[in-house]
């Protein structure tokens, strides 16, 4: 009796053509349900015009994913939207339309609980952000008078994140005052408001760095801390990468970050800048407590955030909605 073969099914995702988080989630999912090989695979448009044929006609797809609110359309297949901020206070390009494609739409997802209950989205499934755990960091071993190295990593495009720095500087000069150590200070990042917060982040305590666009993983494995602060956010991809990397993370507690950390346990969330200051100061006085804050964190990021996981859930939901 010859073996029955199964059909591989196929998900076309529809998200902004240009580079940015939501493209490259999307160009993540595809090499990862590729990987998994579990009877599908993805496909995601590169060009403008791609993009809306795509939006419109969805060749040859079984699911249409989007991150583009998808209000008007000729095919008539299951549609997944996933909604990766609060669109209402952003008010982006075609923000008016993602109520229509929500309601249009088989299966909801968001990040977070945060944005599920900020947008009311009652119905929708919660898959956080995922990251591929690297291998497991091996930290040199530091001496008491060797500098600390505190990593921050933004995006300097958006005002809330930038002035977030610049709480994080005022922060660290009071830090600074009660440490006998020196504190070296890498932030990665650019964006249209990076030289504005430079020209006010000026330290005779702090040895500041501003690098730019780099490749962000050798500060991951060098840092001890990782320091964040927005005025407002959902779920950082830098918290979960950095915890990734096994590093101690401490940040203000802000949309979804209280999701990503458990406080005290695998990191430290903070009401208010005096708190923040307080927590900090601690952090580096009992520099052996870091390295249990970091394993901790690693372990979190393995159970809920690892991309494997993260995409299993995708697949999931495209099964379900099939096959309905």
């Amino acid at each position: 009796m010859a073996a029955v073969t199964q059909k591989t099914r196929k998900v076309v995702f529809i998200t902004g053509y240009r580079p940015g988080g939501p493209y490259y989630w999307a160009e993540k999912l595809v090499k990862k349900i590729g990987e998994l090989d579990l009877g599908w695979r993805g496909s995601h448009p590169k060009t403008l015009w791609q993009t809306i044929y795509s939006a419109l006609i969805a060749p040859n797809a079984d699911v249409v994913h989007s991150t583009l609110p998808v209000a008007f359309h000729l095919w008539r297949r299951p549609l997944v939207m996933t909604i990766k901020g609060d669109f209402e206070r952003e008010k982006g390009p075609g923000y008016r339309g993602y109520r229509r494609a929500i309601a249009a739409a088989d299966a909801v997802t968001v990040p977070s609980e945060f944005i599920k209950r900020q947008l009311g989205l009652h119905q929708a499934i919660v898959i956080p952000n995922g990251f591929d755990l690297p291998n497991a960091v091996s930290r040199p071993e530091t001496e008491p008078d060797d500098p600390i190295k505190l990593l921050t990593v933004t995006k300097f495009h958006f005002k809330d994140k930038a002035s977030g720095v610049l709480n994080l500087y005022r922060i660290l000069e009071s830090v600074a005052g009660r440490s006998n150590r020196q504190i070296v200070w890498d932030i990665l990042g650019d964006g249209a408001f990076r030289r504005e917060i430079e020209s006010q982040v000026k330290s005779e305590k702090i040895k500041i760095n501003f690098r730019g666009f780099v490749d962000p993983k050798p500060f991951y494995q060098s840092a001890d801390v990782f320091l964040y602060y927005s005025d407002h956010d959902n779920m950082p991809n830098a918290i979960i990468e950095a915890m990734g990397y096994g590093l101690p993370v401490i940040s203000n507690d802000i949309g979804a970050v209280g999701e990503m950390i458990d406080d005290g346990v695998s990191g430290y969330l903070c009401r208010d800048q005096q708190d923040y200051t307080a927590k900090l100061t601690q952090m580096l006085k009992t520099p052996s407590d870091l390295a249990v804050l970091g394993r901790q964190a690693r372990e979190v990021v393995a159970t809920r955030f690892d991309n494997d996981v993260i995409t299993r859930k995708y697949l999931e939901i495209y099964e379900r909605i099939v096959t309905k």
